[in-house]
This record gives C-alpha cells, structure tokens and sequence, in this order.
C-alpha cells in the first residue's frame, strides 16, 4: 500500500527510473536501520535482529513525505482515521519510546532509523516536494 504510494510519486518525479530510486530507498533503509543497532550491540552476543522492518518504516516514511495530509485508519480501530503525518509523529515517539523502556525483542531502533532514513533519503532525491511537504502541513494547521 505504501510502496504504490512512494512508487507513484518517484515515477512521477524522475520518470521509469522512479523503481530505482524505490529499490535504493528500500535496501538503504535495511542498511541504515541496522547500523545503528549494531553498533549498539556488537558485543552482546544474544542479540538477535532479522528483518527488513526497517526497511518498511523508510517506505512508510517515504509515502509520508510525498503524501502527509493522506488520511490513514488502524485496521484494529475502524471507521477512524487521521493525517498521515500525526501518524508519523505518534508512530516515532513510541518506536524511541519502546527502544529505551521496551525488553519485547523487537528491534525498536531499527524502526526508528529506518522511518528516518526514509525522510532524509526522499528529501535529499526529491528536494523540490521539501516545499510541498512544507505548504501541505502549514494549510493544514493554519488553514
């Protein structure tokens, strides 16, 4: 659902080589949420991380920039939604907030790298929807 969404948008952007960028995005986002951790926890040795979480979090970072004002819902809470953008907030504090309270075995930080990944790599390859991104969020609030 998202990737169509980050897809969409590169194509538009940078023509057929919009899957590229998508793919670059994606395995970026593994690599840029695992680092961190393990740099955090190279000498414990019953650390266990697999996964490509965070690689979602950066297409769903990604799709967030593009699209902030995009209404989203839980599948769990039907029939409620809400801009994409505070679920991107509220998405952040409680991934940082489980990363340092957490002891559930997930790889909380990588979420956390991987949904900032996601906005750094969109800005820096498409800097000019940095603007709309901008516009979008301060109508929203300022109408």
């Amino acid at each position: 659902m998202f990737g169509d969404t980050v897809e969409y948008y590169m194509d538009s952007y940078r023509g057929e080589v919009g899957q590229f960028y998508f793919l670059s995005l994606y395995l970026g986002g593994i690599l840029c949420s695992s680092l961190p951790a393990f740099v955090k926890h190279q000498d414990n040795f019953y650390y266990n991380s697999l996964g490509a979480s965070g690689a979602v979090s950066s297409v769903l970072f990604a799709a967030i920039f593009f699209d902030p004002m995009a209404t989203w819902g839980l599948v769990f809470i039907p029939f409620i939604e809400f801009p994409a953008i505070l679920f991107g907030v509220a998405y952040l504090l409680f991934e940082w907030y489980m990363d340092k309270k957490s002891n559930d075995n997930i790889a909380h930080d990588a979420h956390f790298w991987g949904a900032a990944f996601g906005i750094v790599f969109a800005i820096a390859m498409f800097p000019s929807h940095l603007t709309i991104f901008i516009e979008e969020i301060r109508f929203a609030i300022l109408g």
